[in-house]
């Protein structure tokens, strides 16, 4: 049995094309989480997990306590449910050890957006969407001078968001300005870790069919968004 696809999902970064083309492999078995294959909303991986009001609502059950994510619980998961491909919108679950690398038994993804176009399609989709919580944390004064908002919001949203997913909570959190050049290093070398890193403007230039190649698919995605040109993926934007 091949093992499962991790696709970390960067948020507003064709995570839902990916997950359409996943779901129209043979034989996938793929957990629904609206229309981006996120691991279900009620385990203990989902982003909503760091979530708090007023962006999100109260989950409607709480993660397994005291349960905390690890890189063999997930597999164990992913085992028991016999998963072929899920994606996590969260910080990326590392295995412990000197350096950390990405959990093992998994083939790792990425699409990634050039970082300032994605923030503005991520502002468009909010501004386009009627939605109160939202509405309100943008006209807060402090919602992009904290990071202990939400796992999208805050900080970590407009200051080297790439980085801080790669390398953990530990970075994820951090203030404004405290992301050196020595964590986009480590978080460089994380990413050398995946099996298939693809800059989301050239996946329907050769992105997509390589992404088939490495990862045994059938067909190319059926849908794509548009973007403004980006010629290379960047940790430091």
């Amino acid at each position: 049995m091949r093992e499962a696809v991790y696709f970390l999902h960067v948020s507003s970064s064709g995570g839902s094309s990916l997950c359409r083309w996943a779901q129209q492999q043979p034989c996938a078995r793929i957990p629904t989480c609206g229309a981006n294959c996120n691991l279900p909303c009620a385990h203990p991986w989902d982003w909503r997990s760091r979530c708090r009001p007023p962006a999100c609502p109260p989950p409607e059950r709480a993660c397994r306590p005291p349960h905390r994510p690890s890189c063999a619980a997930l597999h164990r998961y992913a085992a028991r449910h016999n998963l072929t491909f899920f994606a996590s919108e969260t910080v990326l679950l590392r295995d412990v050890g000197s350096p950390p690398r990405p959990c093992a038994h998994f083939r790792h993804v990425a699409l990634l957006r050039q970082p300032v176009e994605r923030v503005r399609r991520q502002l468009e989709r909010m501004s386009a969407t009627p939605n109160s919580r939202l509405r309100a944390m943008m006209g807060a004064p402090a919602v992009f001078n904290t990071s202990e908002r939400t796992s999208l919001m805050g900080t970590p949203a407009i200051n080297n968001y790439l980085t801080r997913l790669l390398l953990g909570e530990e970075a994820f959190f951090l203030p404004l300005r405290a992301i050196t050049d020595a964590h986009c290093d480590a978080a460089a070398a994380m990413l050398a870790e995946f099996v298939a890193v693809v800059p989301l403007d050239l996946l329907d230039h050769g992105g997509a069919a390589h992404l088939a190649s490495v990862l045994g698919w059938r067909g190319l995605p059926t849908h794509l968004n548009t973007h403004r040109p980006f010629c290379a993926p960047t940790l430091r934007a």
